[in-house]
């Protein structure tokens, strides 16, 4: 019996495969999230290499962009940080700044792997913002540079076309093709 990594896998590689490269895809048409349950983020990181080597095979030019460590980077690094050890509420107020770094450093990815229509982006970390940031900021402020594809490890739920990171309670609507381990799975 496939696990469900494995079949999150499956899935991605039949989308990959069966993929139109068209120039008139949005960027946000061109972002798929690869939604998975929280409890597999240590056994699904393990086997990101494995998605990645599939991809290639499949004729995409990969590269994979972990952004776990970035909000400790970027806090480590800011001038107001013993501060913000002290008063943690202060720190809410630079969050937009970490919104522009991050989507900075996936636009610079994007800019320097992602220009060929059969090129996969892989994010991974996005969980690591939970609370801090909302992934759906960053990504609006990015699709418009997407050509290939942008797959991003979502671990949390899609249910009736709303994305809920860790299943929280507010979710959103978006544009994004939601790759997920269902067996037959059917992209919209």
């Amino acid at each position: 019996m496939a696990s469900r990594i494995d079949l999150l896998r499956a899935n991605f590689i039949r989308f990959l495969k069966s993929a139109r490269h068209s120039q008139i895809l949005t960027g946000a048409e061109r972002v798929l999230f690869l939604v998975y349950d929280k409890s597999d983020e240590r056994r699904l990181r393990k086997q990101i290499p494995e998605f990645e080597s599939e991809a290639r095979t499949h004729g995409y030019q990969v590269h994979h962009l972990d952004l776990t460590a970035d909000f400790a980077v970027w806090l480590s690094v800011h001038d107001y940080r013993e501060s913000y050890y002290e008063e943690p509420a202060d720190l809410e107020p630079a969050f937009e700044d970490l919104e522009a770094l991050i989507a900075n450093r996936i636009n610079k990815a994007l800019q320097e792997f992602g220009d060929e229509q059969r090129s996969v982006l892989i994010l991974s970390g996005v969980g690591n913002f939970f609370g801090l940031i909302k992934v759906s900021k960053v990504l609006n402020r990015i699709e418009e540079n997407v050509r290939g594809y942008l797959a991003v490890f979502f671990p949390g739920e899609y249910r009736d076309k709303i994305y809920r990171l860790f299943d929280a309670r507010d979710g959103w609507n978006y544009h994004a093709i939601p790759i997920t381990a269902q067996e037959e799975e059917i992209f919209r």
